[in-house]
């Protein structure tokens, strides 16, 4: 990521139920017996997945998603590839070292290369949690879930960027490439524009990162930009700036991650349930009738629509 941060298998054929089924289920049989949850399912066809974005996880941080109303955001210096996020600081030290070759034409002062430089050393702590606009992945259900099994929690993009900085990844190499000359070319700008001669490198970029949001410019650069070898992934991102307070271990329970719990709104939205590969499959598509009344008894008043993975098949 950006260095030295320092700031701060398939479900067959079962449906699933209405909203008014969720928030106002059936009564109970003659005997006083509760029904059970597979009772209260009624077909659902996904409508405008487009308008939806997935998060992939495991049974138990389903689970809590959908009672506690929450999402844990981790800290980027924590995220699975550690080369990840480091893109436009990487491009941004090719044009500091060959100005030449990205900015031809272009008459640049040596101190105001080294102060652009300098700033590719500063950082904010900023926390992050992935979504797709797949639903039927089969390589995301694969990397984000545990292997006998997982399930992906759909929630409204319109939903989501209502509650914080909501980034649609960029897989171009060119957008990157673009993004990062003009980046420079508005720093250079300002070194210009701030320069004096009681003002060395290092405190000359102290003197632009204080007037202008250079820095988190930047590292929201590095949570958008992708390789082009993940374009398949068609990856959003939520972001929570600020230092977590929050840690948990990992998935291989060997590292404590920090990270930041950001809760949901809780109101009338639609969100889908997509149980994927499992090696119980039928238990784990009545899982989703659990999951549901889960929610339900914990106040949560989302409408929850079930997608079975054996109506569409998974997508490689």
């Amino acid at each position: 990521m950006t260095p030295n941060i320092s700031l701060n298998r398939t479900c067959h054929g079962i449906p699933a139920w209405p909203p008014s089924a969720l928030v106002h289920p059936a009564p109970c049989g003659q005997a006083g017996i509760p029904q059970r949850a597979g009772q209260l399912y009624a077909r659902h066809h996904m409508k405008h997945p487009e308008d939806f974005v997935f998060h992939f996880t495991s049974a138990g941080a389903a689970l809590s998603i959908l009672t506690r109303r929450q999402l844990w955001a981790t800290d980027i210096e924590y995220l699975n590839d550690r080369l990840e996020g480091q893109l436009p600081s990487k491009v941004l030290g090719w044009i500091v070292d060959k100005p030449e070759n990205y900015l031809p034409g272009v008459q640049i002062i040596e101190k105001h290369l080294g102060a652009l430089r300098k700033s590719l050393n500063q950082g904010l702590v900023a926390c992050t949690i992935s979504f797709s606009q797949h639903y039927r992945s089969l390589p995301q259900f694969r990397m984000y879930c545990p292997p006998a099994g997982g399930y992906a929690v759909g929630f409204p993009i319109d939903y989501l960027k209502e509650i914080g900085l909501f980034i649609k990844c960029d897989y171009s190499r060119n957008n990157l490439i673009e993004w990062s000359k003009a980046y420079a070319m508005r720093f250079l700008s300002d070194a210009t524009a701030l320069d004096s001669d009681d003002l060395d490198a290092v405190k000359l970029c102290q003197e632009i990162i204080r007037r202008k949001p250079y820095i988190q410019e930047r590292v929201v650069a590095a949570l958008t930009f992708k390789s082009e070898e993940f374009v398949n992934e068609l990856e959003h991102r939520l972001v929570a700036f600020g230092l977590p307070k929050l840690f948990r271990e990992s998935q291989d329970r060997n590292l404590i991650i920090p990270y930041s719990a950001i809760d949901l709104p809780n109101r009338e939205i639609e969100v889908r349930l997509v149980p994927g590969p499992n090696r119980e499959p039928d238990l784990a598509s009545r899982s989703i009738g659990s999951l549901s009344r889960a929610a339900r008894e914990a106040g949560t008043v989302w409408s929850m629509g079930h997608l079975s993975p054996g109506e569409f098949g998974f997508r490689a």
